[in-house]
């Protein structure tokens, strides 16, 4: 379901009063739920950090509201769940804190995404949480998008490109290294089907190493490869299963 803008008209208006000031993907379009309604409240201005907009942004669904302080530094100042009938404000009886830097992302039925103040290696850490505050599941997608995202009960389908980061670097090509890696993407080796491959490592880390100062070589050499492949991820409410799609290669990168 498209987030398609179900909001009051006074929360339209403050909407775009607030457009700036925050990294909040909140009112982004995308394949979360549409909330009832999304109140917006200015906070008081700090003289010290007079370019930022303080705010506090409540997001109203069917039994629960998600709450997020935003002070203008990195990461929300404070992120929790509310009671639904509860009053839009800094501090909230009942709230259950979430303990995150980050920010809201949005909702899927009754599971609670949130992403990480920033990405690395060009993904984007998320979290899904459940309404009583409990993390359910983490990981890591590509440029923070999802394709695709559907949920049948607690049955919950995503699509997206994940960010992985490897235990060990795939550069050398280790049979220990390539088992571990393998066992824990569900990608294969020799004999898989192309889109379903490991990838070859060894282009982009010979780029990098011609570019790299002589006393840190061995050192880039062994670093911990990025795979970045698109994903199936499903979780039935206890246990999360993530395979690759196979919809692409997977591609290698050199971590920064």
């Amino acid at each position: 379901m498209r987030w398609l803008g179900v909001l009051t008209a006074g929360a339209l208006a403050v909407l775009a009063g607030c457009a700036t000031g925050s990294k909040s993907s909140l009112y982004q379009y995308g394949v979360f739920d549409a909330p009832a309604v999304v109140e917006i409240k200015k906070l008081p201005r700090d003289r010290l950090n007079p370019q930022a907009k303080p705010h506090i942004t409540c997001a109203r669904y069917g039994a629960f509201m998600v709450k997020e302080v935003d002070r203008g530094e990195k990461g929300a100042e404070t992120l929790s769940i509310v009671p639904v009938d509860a009053k839009c404000a800094v501090e909230t009886p009942g709230e259950i804190r979430v303990d995150l830097e980050g920010y809201f992302k949005g909702v899927i039925g009754d599971y609670i995404f949130f992403d990480a103040s920033d990405g690395w290696d060009g993904g984007m850490p998320f979290y899904v949480f459940s309404p009583d505050g409990r993390k359910l599941f983490e990981d890591s997608v590509e440029n923070g998008a999802f394709a695709l995202a559907s949920r049948e009960g607690k049955n919950l389908r995503l699509q997206y490109t994940r960010v992985f980061h490897a235990p060990c670097s795939l550069y050398a090509r280790t049979a220990e290294c390539d088992g571990e890696v393998m066992a824990l993407t569900g990608l294969g080796g020799e004999g898989a089907a192309p889109a379903m491959e490991l990838p070859d490592c060894t282009k982009v880390y010979d780029q990098q190493l011609k570019d790299t100062a002589p006393e840190y070589v061995d050192a880039l050499k062994t670093s911990p490869s990025v795979l970045i492949y698109p994903v199936e991820l499903q979780f039935d409410g206890e246990q999360v299963m993530i395979s690759p799609s196979g919809v692409a290669r997977s591609v290698c990168r050199v971590p920064m």
